[in-house]
């Protein structure tokens, strides 16, 4: 299996001129009658608009029985914006017969095996039949396997060649790709991501986009470096090839407390300030558009500031639901996320620190705020304003992703 997130994918020489590109699909065939014909629906519309946004020309798609196959020319550019596709579990570029019938596709195949299967490489031949056959899945291998001049290796072969037999068709295929699963993006209403540029907040949005979300990004600016602002326009670069089918939304905000307010032992509570404003603000955003959520890049005891008792005070501030998926995961787990989804080489250029809107990082951080302690702080320096001015600093800067 390779990273999903790729600009070129290597077909091997036998599988560059088929028919088209076959896609499986698992976890929308657990949903009931409706719900399933309406998350298909919105898969096939989503895969159409990816290769409409790649200028990728197809004459049609056919779906059913767990299947969307696309008829055509150009495969290889085609599954690069396909496998960004959330609901596919893999791809294959496919052969299609118009019949289903066993001496055409037993001809078909003595026809072309030798493309398909180098001379001393070890095979095996995996079917499916579905619908009213003259044979069963066993004998249809069986067949197939009979007509190719190669050695058999059920268990360890070197090329698996697949056939299904569909309706009236039949798809031969051998290198699949794989895609990201989940349902389809738009399937389950939108959510206003936190999203720093980082590692982690890229990641968080990603997988709420895999659940069906489509994302709503904030991004609170200090206005210390443009450099952090750029990185964070191009991590929405990479999530907006994700986005196929829905637009994306992306806004910033500069505004917020003014921390030489803040007492010197308050100054550990900064960060737990700026959270809470990182959610009103959120929350305000989430009104206005019609989101439900809103996610966060946050790991359970990852870095001092994130503790169950901090995580706790940071939500009493939100009215909607927050949403942290990345909450049991380690790092290791989600740099290799990031690496598969494509953000991960952005996440880590070298920019000066940013923690939202503050002018500084706090060093100490407190790990055990108390929500009494923090809203008393609040009020001194005047948490209404603060939200004022941040919503008034709020900008659509959308514009910057779609070029």
């Amino acid at each position: 299996m390779s990273p999903l997130y790729l600009e070129t994918i290597e077909l091997k020489e036998a599988w560059k001129h088929v028919d088209g590109i076959l896609a499986s699909y698992d976890e929308i065939i657990l949903k009931s009658h409706a719900v399933r014909r309406k998350f298909e629906k919105k898969l096939v519309e989503n895969m159409k608009s990816a290769l409409k946004s790649a200028e990728i020309p197809y004459k049609k798609v056919i779906r059913g029985g767990g299947r969307v196959f696309v008829q055509l020319e150009n495969v290889g550019l085609a599954l690069t914006s396909l496998r960004r596709i959330f609901g596919l579990s893999w791809l294959a570029p496919t052969h299609r017969l118009e019949t289903t019938k066993l001496e055409d596709i037993l001809r078909f195949c003595k026809e072309n095996y030798e493309k398909w299967i180098p001379e001393g490489k070890t095979f095996a031949v995996r079917t499916k039949r579905v619908g009213v056959k003259e044979y069963n899945s066993l004998e249809l291998a069986r067949q197939v396997g009979k007509v190719i001049d190669r050695e058999v290796n059920l268990k360890s072969p070197d090329i698996e060649l697949f056939v299904e037999a569909r309706g009236s068709e039949t798809y031969i295929y051998s290198q699949k790709f794989n895609g990201p699963g989940g349902l389809p993006l738009g399937t389950q209403g939108s959510v206003v991501a936190l999203i720093s540029g980082g590692i982690d907040s890229p990641v968080a949005a990603w997988m709420l986009m895999k659940r069906g979300a489509t994302i709503i990004a904030l991004y609170a600016h200090s206005g210390i470096s443009r450099d952090s602002f750029m990185r964070f326009i191009d991590v929405m670069k990479v999530l907006k090839d994700w986005h196929a089918g829905e637009q994306i939304r992306v806004f910033v905000y500069r505004e917020s407390y003014d921390v030489s307010l803040l007492k010197p032992d308050e100054i550990k509570y900064a960060y737990i300030l700026e959270r809470r404003m990182m959610l009103r603000v959120a929350n305000a955003l989430a009104e206005r558009l019609g989101a439900k959520a809103i996610v966060t890049g946050e790991d359970l005891g990852q870095v001092s500031s994130q503790t169950l008792d901090n995580i706790a005070t940071i939500d009493e501030a939100s009215r909607l639901p927050v949403l942290r998926p990345l909450i049991g995961m380690n790092k290791l787990e989600i740099v290799e996320l990031a690496k598969e989804i494509g953000t991960y080489e952005i996440s880590i250029k070298r920019v000066p620190p940013e923690c939202g809107t503050l002018p500084i990082c706090v060093k100490k951080p407190a790990t055990k705020a108390k929500i009494e302690k923090i809203k008393e702080i609040e009020r001194r320096l005047g948490v209404e304003k603060a939200l004022e001015r941040a919503l008034l600093s709020l900008e659509d800067v959308t514009k910057f992703v779609l070029r």
